[in-house]
């Protein structure tokens, strides 16, 4: 854990909003986890809403820092395999996603599309270095596959095996495949 009290509320909260949501979490539950007082929280981030928003953007920031050097590694392909695995991986950033998008308030919902699904998106099509990949059917595209991964990231193995047919290895394989094709060749 870091030294920082910054870090260390914004990784203590960061932990807590995936496994029980916004609404699941105290104020004086990050205090504790993170080893600060109440005030320490107001302090650095004002309110548990400036903290939340912030955790989903340090996931967005810590997600497309990992997802630009695998590109610059290995190709567009590499990067749509990278966004499936890291969200069955970590689903810290999807978790997140989701519950700003059950939120009531329109304005937590509008947060997670421009802040955190808008950036990845975004990243994710011009990762392709194609021509044209910016036309509605592109982005229709995308959005599918994003839909896709995030719910791949929620299934249990169990869940999947039963969904699909077959054994988990050779689903995800399948998956991917299907995926991937439409947006690399299609």
């Amino acid at each position: 854990m870091s030294d920082d009290p910054a870090s260390r509320i914004q990784e203590a909260a960061t932990r807590l909003f995936a496994e029980h949501g916004f609404e699941g979490v105290g104020v004086r539950d990050i205090a504790q986890n993170a080893g600060v007082t109440v005030g320490s929280i107001n302090y650095y981030f004002g309110s548990k809403d400036s903290l939340y928003q912030e955790c989903g953007r340090r996931l967005t920031q810590i997600y497309l820092a990992e997802a630009r050097e695998r590109l610059e590694r290995e190709g567009p392909r590499a990067v749509l395999e990278h966004y499936a695995e890291y969200s069955v991986r970590d689903p810290k950033l999807v978790q997140v996603w989701l519950d700003l998008q059950g939120a009531r308030d329109p304005e937590k919902r509008s947060f997670s599309n421009r802040e955190i699904m808008h950036p990845i998106q975004t990243f994710l099509i011009e990762a392709l270095g194609r021509s044209g990949e910016a036309t509605p059917e592109r982005r229709l595209q995308m959005l599918c596959f994003v839909g896709a991964v995030i719910l791949r990231s929620m299934l249990t193995d169990e869940q999947f095996k039963l969904l699909t047919g077959t054994s988990v290895e050779e689903g995800n394989e399948a998956w991917k495949e299907v995926l991937f094709s439409r947006l690399i060749d299609g």
